[in-house]
Order: C-alpha cells, then sequence, then structure tokens
C-alpha cells in the first residue's frame, strides 16, 4: 500500500509480493564468527506487513501530513484516540466500517485505489482469448453499480 506523494487524499492498496517459499541451505554454506553480532535479516526475510498495518500506516501518514495528533484526529472523527494509536500499529481489531469512515473522512481521503493481487505475466494468447480479468472485473462492477443506480 503506497500514499501517492502528490495526492495526499488517496490510499493505494498494491499488490503485496508473494512469499517464495521456504529457503533450503545446506550447513555446510554458513560460517559463524560468534565473536560479531548475527547479520540483519535480509528485506526478503522480514516478515511480510499485513493489510491491518499497510491501513494503519496509510492512516498515520495522512494524519502526520496534516500535522495533527491523534487527539487531533480524534476530535475530528469522534474515533477514541486509544482506537485510532491501535489502528495506526496494525493491532486494532473489529473497528467497525462506521467508524474507519470517519476517519477516512476526517483525512479528507477521497478514493482508495485497489490494485490487482500479483500473479503471473499472462501470456499474449490468453489475454486474446480470455482478456484481462482484473478489467473485466472492473466492468462488471460498473455495469452493477448503473444497474442500481438506475433502479
Amino acid at each position: 500500500m503506497t500514499i501517492d506523494g502528490d495526492a495526499p487524499n488517496v490510499i493505494d492498496f498494491g499488490a503485496t509480493e508473494t512469499d517464495a517459499g521456504a529457503l533450503e541451505h545446506d550447513i555446510d554454506d554458513f560460517e559463524l564468527d560468534w565473536r560479531t553480532e548475527p547479520p540483519e535479516p535480509a528485506a526478503s526475510a522480514r516478515p511480510k506487513s499485513t493489510v491491518e498495518e499497510r491501513f494503519g500506516q496509510a492512516v498515520m501518514r495522512l494524519r502526520l501530513y496534516y500535522g495533527w495528533s491523534q487527539r487531533d484526529l480524534q476530535r475530528t472523527c469522534g474515533v477514541h484516540q486509544s482506537q485510532i494509536s491501535r489502528l495506526e500499529s496494525g493491532r486494532q481489531r473489529g473497528l467497525s466500517s462506521r467508524r474507519i469512515f470517519a476517519i477516512l473522512r476526517a483525512l479528507r481521503v477521497g478514493e482508495i485505489a485497489f490494485l490487482p493481487p500479483p500473479t503471473g505475466p499472462q501470456t499474449p494468447l490468453e489475454i486474446m482469448l480470455f482478456g484481462d480479468p482484473w478489467e473485466r472485473a472492473g466492468r462488471a462492477v460498473e455495469r452493477r453499480v448503473s444497474r442500481r443506480r438506475s433502479a
């Protein structure tokens, strides 16, 4: 998830990397020097952040962009500061959609963009035969929403 630097009111939920699986090493591949500190884990070895953590980080970034404390955000949206704190740290579970939307309105979020999940690249033949599944799903959503509005 990224926040577009030019547009502070857009939250972009990008596709996350997929796990490459367990690494297999022979014990002879490692040389250990017990006198030194262990090396920092590689970026790929760090645990992936959860959706809750990425969302919380986006909320925190927008809040800090406006120069607000958590209490300032509480006064603006009506959600308790402790819940905002847990949300920003990715530890808040069960926050109602009403409260999430209140936070997003207070932070002036105008758009939330969901990107397609990571998949292997489609071959030109697959695109020709089946089309792009993400685009197809987007068109289906647009059709359903327009039907509801016209009904």
